[in-house]
């Protein structure tokens, strides 16, 4: 049932004072929730997987730990509020969250866990042209965790040796093999270069015997 219909339902039924069937409540809620509010909660890597899609939502708050299959890919600015859950990735080269472009506001309390080998928790991927300055955006929140312990933290990645316009601000907690790095192969140079800016506040614990804190292999700030 459309949006419209059900209105003249609600607002007729309402006005001969007739109480409000649950399923007709609920059919109502479904269909102006997305519309009336820019924000949506999930509890399945279908429902978040949905959300991401519908660019109409621009704030999605877990209500359930989610553990995915396929990296969730971020290509749009959105907040992901993680509610005190977690969002889980077990698979081996799979990272748990893949920024393609756009801002990503990452809040709330919880943590993004990469258990995979070679699985970053957050990975992004930049530019290719020079001129892009605000590319992707990711900020990570100061009561989120990073688990990762058979690789990065955060993991800049090379797009054809370049990854233009990627700015981190990290506020948060990383335990993890290694830290925060920018990919050897990213050799593109100059103010749009990868931008990486860590909180007085933020931790990072890496392992003790291999592990890299900052990893700046390839070109960044």
């Amino acid at each position: 049932m459309k949006k419209k219909q059900l209105l003249a339902i609600l607002a007729l039924m309402l006005a001969l004072g007739l109480p409000l069937p649950l399923d007709l409540f609920l059919d109502f809620t479904d269909e102006t929730r997305e519309v009336v509010f820019d924000t949506l909660h999930v509890r399945s890597e279908a429902e978040l997987f949905a959300a991401l899609k519908n660019e109409s939502i621009k704030k999605i708050i877990f209500e359930n730990d989610i553990v995915l299959l396929t990296s969730l890919e971020v290509s749009r600015d959105v907040t992901l509020d993680l509610n005190n859950y977690n969002l889980t990735t077990l698979r081996e080269n799979v990272s748990a969250i893949d920024v393609k472009y756009g801002k990503l506001i990452l809040t709330g309390k919880g943590s993004i866990v990469a258990y995979g080998l070679n699985s970053a928790a957050i990975r992004v991927k930049g530019a290719i042209t020079a001129g892009n300055s605000n590319y992707a955006h990711v900020t990570v929140g100061r009561k989120l965790r990073l688990f990762a312990p058979n690789y990065y933290g955060i993991f800049v990645a090379p797009n054809y040796n370049s990854a233009y316009g990627i700015t981190i601000d990290f506020h948060g907690t990383i335990v993890a093999r290694d830290g925060i790095c920018i990919h050897r192969h990213i050799q593109g140079r100059g103010e749009n270069a990868p931008v990486i800016k860590v909180a007085d506040k933020a931790k990072i614990t890496v392992d003790e015997n291999e592990g890299i804190a900052l990893h700046a292999g390839g070109f960044g700030r």
